[in-house]
C-alpha cells in the first residue's frame, strides 16, 4: 500500500514541476472508430424507423377507411343505398369535403385523403390514400362484399412491404399500383 501512495505523490510532483506532460483527449483514430460505429448503427436503424413510420401511417388510413365503411353501413340500413357524399354520413374525420373526378366525394385531411368511389351514381368503394414521405399506400373497402385491399402506389417498395406485413396477398397491379388482398 505504501508504494501505491508514493507513486501518486511522486507523479504529482513531476507534473507540478513540468517535467512530465500528461496526454489528454482522444486520438484521431479513436474518433474515426466512434464515427464509423455511429454510421453503421444509423444505417441499420434508419430503414427500420422508416418502415415503422410507413406502417403507422397505413394503420391511420385503415382506421379512417373502416370508420367511413361503418358509417356507410349505417346509412345503408337507414336509406337502402350507400351514400355518394361524406356530407350524408354521420362521421367526423376532421377534413374538408369536396367533389373529385366529377362524381367521387373526397375528404381531404391533413395526412391523407378519403374517397367514396361512385360508378353510375352508385357508391361502390371507400378508400383512403397517403401519398408522400414514408410510403404511398391506400386502403380500400368494397361496399358490397366488405373485401379489404391494401394498395401500394408508384412501385413503392416500402408500401409493398407494409401491405405484405399486414397479411396482404398480391392479387393484381395496374400502371402505378399493386393490390394486396387483406385477410
Amino acid at each position: 500500500d505504501f508504494f501505491f501512495f508514493a507513486k501518486i505523490f511522486s507523479d504529482e510532483k513531476i507534473a507540478a514541476k513540468g517535467e512530465c506532460i500528461m496526454k489528454q483527449g482522444f486520438t484521431l483514430i479513436e474518433l474515426l472508430v466512434v464515427v464509423l460505429i455511429i454510421g453503421i448503427l444509423s444505417s441499420v436503424a434508419l430503414p427500420q424507423y422508416q418502415a415503422a413510420v410507413a406502417k403507422a401511417r397505413y394503420v391511420q388510413l385503415q382506421t379512417a377507411a373502416e370508420a367511413v365503411y361503418r358509417a356507410q353501413q349505417v346509412y345503408y340500413m337507414a336509406n337502402g343505398a350507400y351514400s355518394t357524399s361524406f356530407d350524408d354520413l354521420d362521421i367526423q374525420l376532421g377534413g374538408e369535403v369536396s367533389v373529385g373526378n366529377e362524381t367521387d366525394s373526397v375528404l381531404q385531411a391533413s395526412n391523407y385523403s378519403c374517397f367514396i368511389n361512385v360508378e353510375t351514381t352508385v357508391a361502390t368503394h371507400v378508400y383512403c390514400v397517403n401519398r408522400g414521405q414514408g410510403g404511398s399506400n391506400g386502403h380500400q373497402i368494397n361496399l358490397s362484399n366488405a373485401k379489404r385491399t391494401c394498395i401500394a402506389y408508384d412501385e413503392d417498395t416500402t408500401a409493398e412491404k407494409v401491405c405484405k406485413s399486414m397479411g396482404g396477398t398480391y392479387t393484381s397491379s395496374g400502371n402505378s399500383y399493386a393490390n394486396y388482398l387483406l385477410p
